[in-house]
């Protein structure tokens, strides 16, 4: 199954919103970005864990120990598999923080995500970062 350009852009710009809304430190937003039941489970951060429903996306996002300093950079987005109102997606992330005197990058990771069409809206059903592991150098 191929997705249109319309769930496409739709696609790009949850994603778009979801950086926005974290960075932004907008708790409301940010779980919208996310089914009734959807998951995120952070790969880096003070607060660990899976969290399950809206309730508890919302208690991590407005948690005060949560990296606040922080922007985030999704891309390279990939659709790994399209069925019928659901997509399997992967896109790396950039963790930057912006609170020392110069820019300073966090982290590296991989979002493995599940994404579903709720009322004609796509949302994150599930979000699964995970760390970059380092890698040797190719030699030449």
């Amino acid at each position: 199954m191929e997705l249109s350009i319309e769930d496409r852009f739709a696609i790009e710009d949850l994603y778009t919103r979801y950086c926005y809304a974290i960075d932004s430190l907008d708790v409301p937003e940010w779980v919208s970005c996310f089914t009734e039941d959807g998951t995120f489970a952070p790969a880096y951060g003070t607060i660990g864990g899976e969290h399950k429903g809206r309730e508890a996306l919302a208690a991590f996002a407005a948690d005060p120990a949560r990296d606040r300093g922080t922007r985030h950079w999704n891309t390279n987005l990939r659709f790994v598999s399209v069925a019928a109102g659901e997509v399997q997606a992967t896109c790396y992330a950039l963790l930057v923080d912006y609170e020392r005197e110069e820019p300073f990058l966090r982290t590296h990771v991989v979002y493995h995500d599940t994404i579903r069409r709720v009322d004609g809206r796509w949302l994150f059903a599930s979000r699964r970062p995970r760390r970059d592991a380092a890698r040797t150098a190719p030699t030449l």
